[in-house]
């Protein structure tokens, strides 16, 4: 009986998947796949090759980018390793779970319900965690690899890769620290004024309207 219960909580915790069946053939430049694996590569190709690579609309963009990155290098910057950055707190990390959504978990399948509903000690071994990160470096390499799933379009072509849309589904645990780092970012970002006044979005009390 306490078995029974047990796996109750855990499938309540774990995500809920929407199962959803693919057609039996996808074609891409007059490439046709019916495997499974077939599938998987043409999806891959057709991301990388004509949704995520750069275009002569897109370059001006990254140039844009690279060269604001390397003015903000050249200023010199003091640096953020001070005494108030070398170390996440408890407080931080229970304020960032509690906001956290009841999205689906990454490959781990550690879920934001579990985190949301976590013990005190394991909130203190997840704050030692963080910190270790932080001090080495290094992030594991399992929260930068996420499981992509592919929602189809309403009312599209199933057998064209272009009807789906990617989405993906990265450790919650790695979310969360990206959130803390995050805030303390955008926190420093506009005490030191590093961003450019034009920019609007993704700001906190300013509008792109």
């Amino acid at each position: 009986m306490y078995s029974d219960k047990v796996w109750l909580t855990v499938r309540k915790f774990h995500s809920k998947r929407i199962k959803q069946t693919f057609t039996s053939s996808i074609t891409y430049h007059n490439t046709t796949a019916t495997s499974d694996k077939e599938k998987a590569d043409l999806f891959a190709d057709y991301f990388e090759n004509d949704v995520y690579s750069y275009t002569d609309d897109t370059l001006p963009f990254h140039d844009q980018v690279t060269s604001q990155a390397t003015n903000i290098k050249n200023k010199h910057i003091t640096s953020l390793n001070t005494p108030k950055w070398k170390q996440i707190t408890i407080e931080e990390v229970k304020y960032h779970i509690k906001q956290l959504r009841n999205s689906s978990a990454g490959p781990d399948n550690i879920h934001n319900r579990c985190l949301k509903n976590s013990s005190e000690l394991l909130i203190q071994h997840l704050t030692k965690l963080f910190n270790q990160i932080l001090k080495q470096g290094y992030i594991p390499t399992k929260w930068k690899t996420a499981t992509i799933i592919l929602i189809m379009k309403p009312k599209k072509d199933k057998q064209h890769p272009s009807s789906y849309r990617p989405i993906s589904l990265l450790s919650c645990l790695g979310k969360l620290l990206e959130k803390i780092i995050k805030q303390r970012l955008m926190l420093e970002l506009e005490r030191r004024n590093i961003l450019p006044e034009q920019q609007a979005g993704f700001r906190p009390g300013k509008s792109t309207i």
